[in-house]
């Protein structure tokens, strides 16, 4: 027999060095605490037959750090020690969970008591032990703790491995389990992927033949219903379905189904713009019934084919609408250009007379602000249908820009010229402020003045007499503004929005003399924008005045000098103004010919008259006059015909064409028939008297 591991408490391994738990199994300690040495030597000897190692204590707290460090099969404990007797050391031990269970056997010198037998196993204590001990009852029972120690720790070895056993048997099944729920998942997965891809090949399919649809129905032609007839077949065959119909609604009877044989059918009507336009039906004999998704796509293609028919049936209206609307326009403009015709002539002959009053009528304070009420009126009325004309051109495109590089102070200046007569009647005062260099614009300075005169004019006319009105021109980098200022009745805010519609005005000042059509900011804001600039309107309501400013590109180009008016492309050198000369005066309206005869002769000039186009033709022929005035309205010959026919032989005589006619075209066609010259009636004698000094 081997012998004893005999070990002091003061040689126990540190904490944290204790040998595994396989290992402390295969060895057992116990601790024998008795504060005699003696005693102690003496149980090791005892105990030493034992395959256990003793572990030796001399107090109670010396026993207690051994079992820090170390648990014991059993502990042999002394009951009577001096500062912590055995049933104290016991009790601390038994309060250590680790310790709780350990077996203890209490080892007595005297003979115990009753209260030391209940005391001692009421603290767990497996025996008592008198001394002096007999070594076979003290081999005896320890040999039992011991070998029952080593069965308990048998057992609690066999179910911890049992545990693990179990635990990797779980872990297993577990295993299995997830590698089966990952295969089938796997497998879901496989055909999930699969169900899918085919259904977004199907879907594709699909999108395809109802792009398909789409496109040819947005390029239908003439023949909606042709187009309609070949989608059809196409998407009965992407379904799968043998029979697709289209029935129009104008048409009679449609096939029966019933008569078809099919067993499953669909019809959906073609409805679209509250209009029915006819039936669609698909079927089939080879099913029993159609899926959902098929008479959805069947539904989303009858609603295309539908909407594609209202469209092209809108299409044809509107076309129908707009060659009438062209129709409607050419009538229009047309009319407005005889409106003009008709309304000038019976103004020619007022107009002259007027002229002709003035220049022989006896000095009369009375009589002369009379004909100067009537000629400022005259000219109102011109510039009325001035606007009326020149707005149905604008709103048609049919007004052509002469655009050189001007000064745009010229155009100012020729504004403020052109509106100092009502300025001064009206009695307000004009502030004109320019700078003094030059403002380069790419414009038309006619349609220029134009602009600016239509503001000065509305300011003057809604500003009560003796009111303030300001006229400005600015630089400001690459833009050019002019402000048209105004203390007089205002814009409300709720007419700024409109102020430039057509047939807008304000409210007017209590003179209806000076109203007009509405139409003047119109052709201001048509104009300001076709020289790429724009116009806005400013007010702080009624009788705060109004400010008007307009904003055009400027531009670094040369200015170009000013010319003298278009009044003749190509005449003679000027000679002295007020010369006499010879004219001819065709014209057939006898009270234009007769007030202007006279206006001419008092001008000193020698006037031939005819009434028509044909005596014309002879009387200028015959004469040889330097200027002839020709209507272009005549009986029997046009103007344009007498200009042609005079042309066609040399004749040195000069032709002016005098019409109610004037838009741009008219204006070029009298001057390619051959005229020199064309005058817009009304004419005005003063602008005539100068066309008739510079051809002379």
């Amino acid at each position: 027999m081997l012998p004893p591991r005999i070990t002091h408490a003061q040689e126990v391994p540190p904490e944290g060095l204790s040998p595994p738990a396989e290992l402390a199994s295969a060895s057992l300690d116990i601790l024998v605490v008795d504060d005699v040495e003696g005693n102690l030597t003496a149980m090791e000897a005892m105990l030493a037959d034992l395959d256990a190692r003793v572990v030796k204590a001399r107090s109670g707290p010396e026993a207690l750090r051994c079992l820090l460090q170390q648990d014991f099969a059993l502990i042999l404990l002394d009951v009577r020690m001096p500062g912590m007797d055995g049933f104290e050391a016991a009790e601390l031990i038994r309060a250590r969970s680790r310790s709780r269970r350990t077996p203890i056997m209490f080892l007595t010198a005297f003979d115990r008591t009753r209260e030391q037998e209940v005391r001692g196993y009421a603290l767990g204590a497996v025996d008592f032990l008198t001394k002096p001990i007999v070594p076979e009852v003290l081999r005896g029972k320890v040999s039992v703790l011991i070998e029952l120690h080593r069965k308990t720790d048998e057992i609690r070895r066999q179910a911890a491995l049992l545990q693990r056993a179990e635990r990797r048997e779980h872990a297993q099944r577990l295993e299995q389990a997830r590698r089966r729920w990952e295969e089938e998942g796997l497998r879901e997965q496989v055909e999930r992927e699969r169900q899918a891809a085919e259904a977004l090949q199907r879907s594709n399919e699909r999108l395809q033949i109802l792009s398909e649809v789409a496109s040819e129905l947005l390029l239908l032609g003439d023949e909606p219903w042709a187009v309609a007839g070949r989608l059809l077949p196409r998407v009965a065959d992407h379904l799968g379905l043998e029979v697709a119909l289209i029935h129009r609604a104008e048409d009679g009877g449609q096939e029966a189904p019933s008569e078809l044989g099919l067993t499953a059918l669909a019809s959906h009507p073609l409805a679209a713009g509250g209009r029915l336009h006819g039936t669609v039906v698909f079927g089939t004999a080879r099913r029993a019934a159609l899926a959902p998704d098929e008479v959805a796509v069947m539904e989303l293609v009858c609603d295309q084919i539908a909407a594609a028919l209202e469209r092209a049936r809108l299409v044809d209206e509107l076309r129908r609408s707009a060659q009438e609307l062209r129709a409607a326009d050419e009538r229009k403009d047309q009319f407005l250009a005889m409106l003009g015709h008709e309304l000038r002539n019976p103004l020619a002959p007022v107009h002259n007379a007027v002229k002709l009053m003035q220049r022989t009528a006896a000095p009369n304070p009375q009589l002369q602000r009379v004909m100067e009420a009537a000629d400022r009126q005259l000219a109102h009325m011109t510039r009325l249908l001035d606007d009326l004309l020149d707005v149905s051109r604008i709103r048609n495109g049919k007004i052509e820009l002469r655009r050189q590089v001007i000064d745009l102070r010229d155009a100012v200046r020729d504004a403020v010229h052109a509106t100092e007569a009502l300025v001064v009647t009206r009695s307000h005062e004009l502030e004109v402020s320019l700078p003094g260099e030059p403002l380069p614009v790419n414009g038309d300075p006619a349609r220029l003045a134009q602009v600016f005169a239509n503001l000065l004019n509305n300011a003057a006319k809604y500003t009560d007499r003796g009111g303030h009105l300001r006229l400005s021109a600015r630089r400001d980098g690459e833009v050019l503004t002019v402000a048209v200022q105004d203390d007089g009745i205002g814009i409300s805010p709720e007419m700024l929005p409109r102020i430039f519609d057509v047939f807008v005005q304000a409210d007017q000042a209590s003179d209806r003399a000076l109203g007009g059509l509405g139409l003047g900011l119109t052709l201001v804001r048509t104009l300001v924008e076709l020289h790429g600039g724009t116009i806005h309107a400013e007010s702080r309501g009624l009788g705060h005045g109004s400010e008007l400013v307009i904003r055009l590109p400027a531009t670094d180009e040369c200015i170009e000098p000013r010319t003298a008016p278009d009044l003749a492309a190509s005449t003679p050198p000027l000679v002295e103004r007020g010369r006499p000369a010879e004219i001819v005066l065709v014209e057939d309206n006898v009270d234009i010919r007769d007030s202007l005869r006279a206006l001419l002769e008092l001008r000193g000039h020698a006037v031939h008259e005819a009434e028509d186009g044909r005596a014309g033709v002879e009387l200028i022929r015959g004469r040889a006059p330097r200027v002839a005035l020709v209507d272009i309205g005549l009986p029997g010959l046009d103007g344009y015909q007498v200009a042609r026919e005079l042309r066609s032989t040399p004749l040195s005589t000069r032709l002016v064409a005098m019409t109610g006619y004037g838009r741009p075209e008219d204006r070029q066609r009298a001057l390619e028939a051959g005229f020199d010259a064309h005058l817009v009636k009304p004419v005005d004698f003063d602008e005539l008297s100068r066309l008739l000094d510079r051809l002379s």
